[in-house]
């Protein structure tokens, strides 16, 4: 049985060799007409403003915004399921949601 093992896996890669460069080009087309997208070497990244630290304690945060009608409070979202509070004049943490 052992030698029948060989030539079953000789072609069984000579077909998988095969079916790679024809399956490739449906994958991701050489043209694509409604694509403009375009590639520019990243020169900056970010805004060039200074950091501040506003609250210490969040395990991993992910966003940061905030409401209408409330610019000194900031709602963080942590990675644990947290969502934080924080006064911007304070530099206090309140937790908002916990949804761990």
């Amino acid at each position: 049985m052992t030698k029948y093992r060989r030539p079953l896996l000789s072609f069984a890669l000579a077909a998988f060799c095969a079916l790679i460069p024809a399956a490739s080009p449906m994958a991701h087309p050489p043209f694509a007409p409604y694509d403009d997208t375009r590639f520019a070497p990243i020169t900056e990244f970010g805004p060039s403003i200074g950091i501040e630290v506003v609250a210490t304690g969040i395990t991993a945060p992910l966003k940061g915004v905030t409401a209408p009608g409330q610019p000194n409070r900031l709602y963080v979202v942590d990675q644990v399921g947290i969502l934080w509070a924080v006064d911007l004049v304070t530099h206090t943490k309140t937790p908002f949601l916990n949804v761990t």
